[in-house]
Formats: C-alpha cells, structure tokens, sequence
C-alpha cells in the first residue's frame, strides 16, 4: 500500500471518529411521569418503560405493524466545514436514508415478531390485535452516506452509530396505548476498527432494534408495580 493510500485511509478514519464524537449523546431524557392511566413496568432495563395500569396481553393474539417513524440528530447530515478534504461536504441523501431506515426497522420488528409465537402479523385492525409503532429520535449514523457509500475513500467506524429506539403498543380498535418504551443506546462496537458498508450499516441497525424490542416485548410478561 502507497504512503498516499494509507495516509487517505487514515484521514477518513480520523475525521469519521471526530465526527462521532461532535455528536455525543446531547439528548433529553424522557419524561420521568408516565402518562395518565399508565405506571412504570416491572422488570424495565430501559430509560423509559410505561404500561397500561390494567392491561392484559393475553387477550391479544395479532399484530398491527406500522411504518417507523424516523427522525435524525441535529448534528447528522451537516455538510463538512472541512477544507482540503475529500470527505468536505458530502452529499447526504437524508430522505433516502430516512426510507432505507425505516425498511431496516421493518424488518427487524417483522423477524422479531415472526420468532414470537404468541402473535401472528397482521394488515388490518380488529379485536385482539395491537397496533405497533416503531420510531427511532436522533438517530446518528457514522458512516456518510451510509446506505450508498459514495464516497470513494474507505471510512473506519467503531459503531454504525446511535439513538432512541421507541415503540409505542397499543389497542388497534381503541387506539388506547398500553406499552410505550425508550431507550438510547449505541449499535455494536467493533476492535478493531471497521470498515463501513451499506450492508453493515443495515444489519448493525437491524440488530440494535431487534434486541431493545425484545427487550420491550418482554415487559408484556411483567405488568406494572
């Protein structure tokens, strides 16, 4: 390898951790009341975990599952202010990101409940069924343009990055929540260093929200203190 090339190399591995950490975690923590009707889960490892004082999820047997709702961190998508870079302002495609997100987020709820045998998937509302709305607030993604990668210089991450995953559970017909959860957490870290990929970039994400889903799913078996 050329002195240049790996000088390259090293510069876009500097600047996408810069970038990384000029975006630490900066967020408000949830609300510490729960909503009227609604008390803290038992058992929640979570930074925000209410349940329905009265629900009983037994008599569910259906799931209703609706588009994530994504939003981005301030700080993400800023065009660099960087001079003489070949990673100055990089043309982020946030729209597309937000839609490639929300098809990673889709996926994972649809695998997560697919392994569940207590609930089958489901198109339209009715009794029995929940409604689940997934989101995911200041949302953080390290690699620039990560879901094309255009950039011909090869960027090094040590997450693919960061945010809230939410899920808001709730009675399809009634629209009365009954589960509503949040966390903010980072997707794996890699040691050492990785080189990003849209692949890569999608399942880090796919398995960050699978494991705080799981995690929410689970307080369905705890109820409230």
């Amino acid at each position: 390898m050329s002195n240049a090339i790996f000088l390259r190399l090293v510069l876009a591995a500097v600047f996408c951790m810069a970038l990384a950490a000029c975006a630490a975690p900066g967020y408000d923590r949830m609300d510490s009341s729960p909503p009227e009707g609604m008390t803290i889960a038992q058992g929640q490892r979570l930074d925000q975990a209410w349940v329905q004082a009265d629900a009983d999820f037994s008599s569910y047997r259906a799931v209703l599952i609706e588009p994530a709702e994504i939003e981005f961190d301030p700080a993400w998508g800023r065009p660099s202010e960087r001079t003489g870079s070949r990673l100055a302002n990089p043309q982020v495609d946030i729209d597309g990101t937000r839609k490639e997100m929300q098809s990673v987020i889709d996926r994972a709820v649809r695998k997560t409940l697919n392994e569940d045998a207590r609930f089958e998937l489901v198109d339209e509302s009715g009794p029995g069924v929940l409604r689940l709305q997934p989101s995911v607030d200041q949302l953080f993604i390290t690699a620039i343009d990560p879901m094309k990668i255009a950039t011909r210089v090869e960027q090094f991450i040590r997450s693919s990055g960061r945010g809230i995953a939410g899920i808001e559970i709730s009675d399809s017909e009634s629209g009365q929540p009954l589960l509503i959860t949040a966390d903010w957490r980072e997707t794996r870290r890699y040691e050492p260093l990785r080189v990003a990929s849209p692949g890569l970039t999608a399942n880090d994400f796919r398995d960050w929200y699978r494991r705080f889903l799981k995690d929410s799913l689970e307080l369905m078996h705890h109820g409230a203190d």
